[in-house]
């Protein structure tokens, strides 16, 4: 193995998917409340749990679906 093959393995960032290759955004989980900070993070009721969660698109390991709440492709629009 070389010394450039190496390196480049190395510094590969991996990101942690919980759900695999599905993306669960926060806005189908029942613990959502609302967008905030212009849509780059969600308010959060999850009982124990931080109240703002970063990254809202990408949801986290605490997902539970909300029924019908994954009928909508798009976010919710941010609170004014």
């Amino acid at each position: 193995m070389s010394a450039a093959h190496c390196k480049s393995a190395a510094t590969t960032a991996v990101h942690f998917q919980p759900w695999g290759q599905r993306v669960q955004p926060c806005w189908h989980c029942h613990h959502f409340l609302r967008m905030l900070h212009g849509g780059s993070a969600a308010a959060c009721a999850l009982p124990d749990g931080p109240r703002v969660r970063s990254m809202p698109h990408g949801g986290c390991s605490a997902f539970e679906r909300e029924p019908g709440a994954d009928d909508e492709d798009a976010p919710p629009r941010p609170a004014a």
